[in-house]
């Protein structure tokens, strides 16, 4: 969503300021108007990449006061690290509920953009399958006086690439189109023309495949497919139209042609072929909306008409790179606030001495490094709650952080936070309690009875946790079948101390066991009894990681 915001920003910036540039050319060479307008379609869609580019102008944004009053905090569903055995801190068989999927309003008005693209981008590529069959399907002209007007104005252009001439399919199409190989499409009406009309709709076509108006014409039509939504563009668009018509009429003005005659030539153009319905991407001659204007502007004498030097043009363009850097250099940042939260356990109590490490900001790449453990540097900031269980991070900028959690008896907690919105400066944390780990060795000789090891205990303390403390031991029986056959093996088991102190859950968590050894260890572990373990003085359900080594002397 927020970098969806900023092309948008940035690209209705830079527009702005390109039709800015636009009105203050007023009077001036269309043709430097119309190079103006280029430059700002093309500056467009590169002022979001050139911002993660050039040199940062920082720039703070005030950020909403929200207090805990005013909106909730976020609660953090926690990933839980750190533990050897356990990641879930619910019992064993117990069903976790699916999080119905929710779809944000980001992800809607990016489908939204997405979409109108995409309908955009399929019109286009249908006007131009259109067009190019309408063009195969079009006749070569093959009259002497338009072949040899042809050769005149190509002259008179300066023309290297081929212009083909062909007669147009529909009776009211005159338009020309084409990149590298120029296409004339003339309509059956028009080879009855005299010389001089003739003359000056190949001078009129020939500017603008000089001037490839065709492929600007496009390009800005792509970039209108893609800001669709963005009536700048729209202005950009028709406005460029207009003045690629226009700097082709200076030019056919600039070979002697009067005015008024040239206008005259044109209101009979645009009588014989009205356009009901041309083609989307090809360039007609007179299109009767853009007409009056055309005529109103060669008829003025106060506009300059001489075709601006390269020079002047590459002046203009670059006066308006320089007021776009700055734009794709900007970076918005909210003014810093403080991270503050509560941590609690699983009871709802809080947690005080919890000592917790807020690490960033970070970039989409740092913050995957840090959680997968390959990454130790970045800025790190420290909290401890107080007696009530708060914490708080004075001066946090909005960004990208990871904040870790640790306290003995608990699980250490490290999570991925995304700081943007008000609410995400007021956060909710819940600690888990810690597993239990039980390690158990048993032993015996090839042949013989079995033997049984120690089980020392392993247990994270601290808190308002008492450890659990085992009762009743029963030691796992290596089985003669497995020593007479020579079997070794680790049983890994995975159990549940209840809140009574029994054993109210336990499976094998290896695969590669065999199943008398983890038929023996099974039996043993669930015939175990502890104390219960006790949470603020409340017995609660704990993890117990139990991993029987039988080995053969």
């Amino acid at each position: 969503m927020t970098a969806m915001i900023e092309v948008a920003l940035r690209g209705s910036v830079v527009l702005l300021i390109g039709l800015i540039g636009y009105a203050a050319l007023r009077g001036q060479a269309p043709a430097l108007r119309h190079a103006l307008l280029v430059a700002t379609l093309c500056a467009t869609p590169l002022a979001a990449p050139l911002g993660a580019v050039l040199p940062a102008i920082a720039v703070t944004l005030p950020r909403p006061f929200v207090t805990t009053q005013s909106m909730p905090p976020v609660s953090e569903h926690v990933a839980l690290v750190g533990a050897p055995v356990m990641a879930l801190p619910a019992p064993l068989g117990a069903a976790t509920p699916a999080e119905p999927a929710r779809l944000s309003w980001g992800t809607l008005l990016f489908a939204l953009w997405g979409l109108g693209t995409a309908i955009a981008l399929g019109a286009l590529a249908l006007s131009l399958v259109r067009l190019a069959r309408a063009t195969r399907t079009a006749a070569p002209i093959g009259q002497p006086q338009w072949d040899e007007a042809l050769a005149r104005a190509s002259r008179a252009a300066g023309l290297r690439r081929p212009v083909v001439l062909r007669e147009s399919p529909s009776a009211d199409l005159l338009a020309t189109w084409g990149w590298r190989r120029a296409y004339l499409l003339v309509p059956r009406e028009a080879l009855d023309w005299s010389c001089t009309r003739v003359d000056v709709v190949l001078g009129h076509e020939l500017a603008h495949v000089r001037r490839n108006d065709w492929a600007w014409q496009v390009y800005a039509t792509v970039i209108r497919a893609l800001f669709w939504w963005n009536p700048l563009v729209w202005v950009m668009c028709h406005r460029l139209a207009i003045e690629s018509e226009r700097a082709c009429d200076d030019e056919v003005l600039a070979q002697g042609i009067a005015a008024h005659a040239y206008a005259g030539h044109l209101v009979a153009i645009a009588r014989t072929f009205r356009n009901r319905t041309p083609n989307a991407i090809a360039m007609p001659m007179a299109r009767p909306s853009t007409l009056h204007r055309r005529i109103t502007a060669m008829l003025n004498p106060h506009i300059q008409r001489a075709a601006p030097t390269r020079t002047t043009i590459a002046l203009a363009i670059a006066a308006l790179l320089l007021l776009v850097m700055p734009v794709a250099a900007i970076r918005g940042t909210a003014a810093q606030g403080e991270l503050e939260g509560v941590v609690y356990d699983p009871t709802g109590a809080v947690v005080p001495e919890v000592r917790l490490v807020l690490v960033g900001p970070l970039s989409s790449t740092e913050a995957m490094e840090l959680m997968l453990g390959k990454m130790s540097g970045g800025k790190k900031a420290q909290a401890t709650t107080d007696a009530e269980g708060r914490f708080v991070f004075p001066a946090i900028e909005p960004g990208r952080y990871v904040l870790a959690a640790e306290l003995p008896g608990f699980r250490a907690l490290r999570q991925d936070l995304e700081l943007r919105q008000p609410a995400d400066w007021n956060r909710i944390v819940n600690l888990q309690v810690g597993a239990v780990q039980e390690t158990i060795s048993v032993t015996g000789r090839r042949g013989t009875g079995a033997a049984a090891a120690a089980s020392p205990v392993r247990v994270r303390v601290g808190g308002n946790i008492r450890p659990p403390r085992k009762t009743k031991d029963v030691k796992p029986v290596y089985p003669e079948s497995m020593q007479e056959a020579g079997q070794e093996g680790v049983v890994s088991i995975e159990a549940v101390i209840g809140r009574d102190g029994s054993v109210t859950a336990a499976r094998v968590t290896a695969a590669q066991v065999h199943p008398d050894l983890a038929s023996a260890a099974l039996d043993a572990v669930r015939q175990w009894k502890f104390e219960p373990t006790l949470l603020n003085g409340g017995p609660v359900e704990v993890v117990m990681t139990v991993s029987v080594s039988f080995k053969l002397e």
